[in-house]
C-alpha cells in the first residue's frame, strides 16, 4: 500500500511539473503594407526576453517582398529588417496583448532604367534604402495565431545632391504564427 501510494505520488508531482509550457519564440507571418513598402512581405521573427518575468522582450526580424515598378515594369525586391520592443506579460496559455515599438532598415535593389525621365529621382538608384519607426499592438491568440497592427514613420534619406529627405507615414497590417 506505501508503495502504490509513493508512486501516485511521485507520478503526480511528475505530471504536475512536466505540464511547464515552452515558450514560443518563432513568428511567421505576413505584413500587408508596413516598411516593407510593397503590398505584402513575409517575414520571420525571434524574439528574446529582457528579464524573467518577460514583461519586455525584444522581436528581431527578416523579411522579404517583391514588386513591378509602376514606371517601367521592373522588379524591386526588399529585405524589411526591424528590431521591435514588446512591452506585456507573455502569458503562455491565454492570450497576450504587447505594445510594439520599433526602428527598421528596409534596402531595396531593383534594375530599373536609371536613364528614363519617367523615374522619380529618389528611385534612380539600382540600391536604396528607408528608415522607419513603428508603434503597434500585437495580439497573440491562445492557439498561438498572431495578430499585429502598425502606424509607421517612414524616411527615405536623401539619394543625390539635389533631393531632399521624404518622409512618408504608412500603417501595417499583419497575420501569423508563433511557433
Amino acid at each position: 500500500m506505501k508503495y502504490i501510494l509513493f508512486l501516485s505520488l511521485f507520478f503526480s508531482v511528475l505530471k504536475f511539473f512536466g505540464q511547464e509550457e515552452k515558450v514560443k519564440k518563432n513568428a511567421g507571418y505576413v505584413e500587408i503594407g508596413g516598411n516593407a513598402f510593397t503590398f505584402m512581405s513575409l517575414n520571420y521573427e525571434r524574439t528574446l526576453s529582457l528579464e524573467k518575468k518577460e514583461i519586455f522582450q525584444l522581436a528581431f526580424r527578416l523579411g522579404g517582398s517583391f514588386t513591378k515598378t509602376d514606371f517601367d515594369s521592373t522588379i524591386t525586391y526588399s529585405l524589411p529588417t526591424e528590431i521591435n520592443l514588446l512591452i506585456g506579460k507573455n502569458r503562455l496559455s491565454k492570450s497576450s496583448n504587447y505594445l510594439e515599438l520599433g526602428v527598421g532598415y528596409t534596402p531595396f535593389f531593383s534594375s530599373s532604367d536609371l536613364i528614363a525621365t519617367n523615374i522619380p529621382s529618389h528611385l534612380k538608384h539600382s540600391f536604396y534604402y528607408l528608415m522607419s519607426f513603428r508603434v503597434g499592438y500585437r495580439f497573440v491568440m491562445e492557439n498561438s495565431v498572431l495578430f499585429r497592427f502598425g502606424v509607421l514613420g517612414t524616411v527615405f534619406p536623401k539619394t543625390n545632391e539635389g533631393s531632399k529627405i521624404l518622409f512618408q507615414p504608412t500603417i501595417g497590417l499583419s497575420f501569423g504564427y508563433i511557433f
